[in-house]
C-alpha cells in the first residue's frame, strides 16, 4: 500500500484506483505498447439517427460519433497517438471523433459517405485506429463540381473558414463537401503533397484550383466581316441642297492633290 502525504492530508491511492473503477474497468491494470492498427467492431447508421444540435456542421465534414467504450478500450495503451484517426472498412479516407457518447454501441457518420461507401444503414463494419502521425500537407489540388465556386470573392479566406473547420485530413481522389450560401459545393481532391493522405491541422497549405468540371470558356464575340452589307449598313447618307449652288467663276484654278490619311477629307454635303 502506498501513502502520500500532501497539506497533511493522507491519500491512499489505492482506495482510489477502488473509487474510479466503478466508471473504467481497467483504471488498476498496467499500460501496455499499443500496436501500429487497432480494429473495433460495430453497427453503423446516419447522423440523422442520432439527435444531435449541429447536424449540418457535421453533415459536411469527415468527424463522426462514436461510442465511450472506444475510449475505455484504447486507454490500457500509454503511447496512442493523437488526435485519434480512424478508417472504415479499409477505405483511404479518414475520419475524426468528433464525441464519445455512453449512451450508444454504434458509429454515426455523415450520410454522404454511407453512399460513397457503400455502406448499409444499421450494416456492421470494421473501424480501424491508426496509432501512427498523419504527415501535414503542404499542397493541395482541388476541383469544384460546378461554377458557382467562381463566384466566391476571397477563396482564401473561404476555405480558411471552412475547409479546416470541417475537415482533419484529407485524401486524394475523395470528394468534400463545402457549405456556400443556401446550397453545397462539392470539390474533388485531385492531389495532396507530400502523401496521398495529410493532415490539414496546425500547416501552412498551398492551394491550387482547376477549373469547374462545368465550366465552359466563354465564345469570342463573332468578328465582323468587311462586306459591302455591313459596310452599307454603317453608311449614313447627307442631305443635299442644290438650290443654293452658285456659278463658280471661269478662271481655271489649279488642281489639289488628293491628300490621304491626313485629315484633309471632305464629308460628304460640306460646302
Amino acid at each position: 500500500m502506498t501513502n502520500y502525504n500532501i497539506d497533511e492530508n493522507v491519500f491512499n491511492l489505492d482506495d482510489i484506483g477502488h473509487s474510479l473503477s466503478r466508471y473504467q474497468e481497467n483504471i488498476n491494470n498496467t499500460w501496455l505498447t499499443a500496436p501500429r492498427t487497432i480494429e473495433f467492431n460495430f453497427s453503423c447508421y446516419p447522423l440523422i439517427y442520432y439527435e444531435i444540435g449541429d447536424m449540418e456542421y457535421l453533415e459536411n465534414s469527415n468527424k463522426i460519433i462514436l461510442p465511450n467504450k472506444i475510449l475505455n478500450d484504447i486507454s490500457k495503451y500509454n503511447d496512442i497517438e493523437y488526435p485519434l484517426h480512424f478508417k472504415i472498412n479499409d477505405s483511404n479516407i479518414l475520419f475524426t471523433p468528433s464525441e464519445f457518447k455512453h449512451d450508444i454501441d454504434s458509429v454515426y457518420i455523415p450520410q454522404h459517405f454511407l453512399e460513397n461507401l457503400s455502406i448499409e444503414i444499421g450494416s456492421d463494419i470494421k473501424l480501424t485506429l491508426l496509432n501512427y502521425k498523419i504527415k501535414k500537407g503542404t499542397k493541395i489540388k482541388i476541383k469544384a463540381h460546378t461554377s458557382n465556386f467562381l463566384e466566391i470573392a476571397d477563396h482564401k479566406h473561404y476555405l480558411e473558414r471552412n475547409l479546416v473547420k470541417l475537415y482533419t485530413t484529407l485524401t486524394k481522389g475523395q470528394t468534400i463537401i463545402i457549405p456556400y450560401m443556401e446550397s453545397n459545393i462539392l470539390i474533388d481532391v485531385l492531389e495532396c503533397d507530400p502523401e496521398e493522405t495529410i493532415s490539414i491541422i496546425d500547416t501552412d497549405l498551398e492551394v491550387d484550383f482547376e477549373a469547374p468540371w462545368d465550366y465552359v470558356e466563354p465564345k469570342p464575340p463573332p468578328k465582323e466581316e468587311d462586306n459591302f452589307k455591313n459596310s452599307f449598313a454603317k453608311f449614313k447618307l447627307g442631305k443635299f441642297n442644290f438650290a443654293n449652288n452658285k456659278k463658280k467663276s471661269k478662271e481655271i484654278e489649279p488642281e489639289e492633290e488628293p491628300v490621304f490619311g491626313g485629315g484633309g477629307g471632305k464629308k460628304l454635303g460640306s460646302k
